[in-house]
């Protein structure tokens, strides 16, 4: 059986800068090297192809970012699972939307007050740490403890190292 995976190599999207996927060195592939069946070795082999077609890609944001808005549940987006990418967007959801959080970190860092969501805190905090505040300065800025910026942090590395190893 196979599914008609063709959202990358469609024809011409008509959406404000949906060009932008002609850049993907995936464009032009079997699009079933993306969608590996299966859970054995030559399963984990097809997933390496793909995730190293992935690598050095210059639209894998974009790339993600649709995958993660068309909640698509199949194949490696952005050289990312399925797995990988609901891990991905369970974070984000748990620190709320990114784009409230670097709204509120601008707010902070132009020294202006900033309303931030209790889930948006950590987020908010990894934007100012993004901008040289360290870990205690960004924590009572959005008022949380340094260990919730800690372990904010240290989830962005493990999801780093997933990519990275991809």
């Amino acid at each position: 059986m196979t599914t008609d995976h063709t959202t990358l190599s469609a024809a011409p999207d008509p959406r404000p800068g949906a060009d932008l996927f002609a850049q993907a060195p995936c464009r032009g592939l079997d699009p079933e090297l993306f969608f590996p069946v299966g859970e054995g070795f030559a399963a984990a082999q097809q997933v390496r192809r793909a995730k190293a077609v992935c690598a050095g890609c210059p639209v894998r944001r974009a790339c993600l970012r649709e995958a993660l808005r068309l909640g698509d549940t199949e194949g490696i987006w952005a050289g990312l699972t399925a797995a990988e990418r609901r891990e991905l967007h369970q974070l984000a959801r748990a620190q709320g939307p990114l784009s409230r959080a670097a709204r509120a970190a601008g707010e902070l860092l132009a020294g202006r007050p900033a309303r931030v969501r209790n889930a948006e805190r950590p987020a908010v905090a990894l934007a100012l740490l993004g901008h040289g505040w360290s870990e205690e300065r960004a924590a009572g800025a959005v008022g949380v403890s340094p260990h919730v910026v800690r372990q904010a942090r240290e989830t962005v590395r493990q999801l780093d190292r997933m990519r990275d190893a991809a």
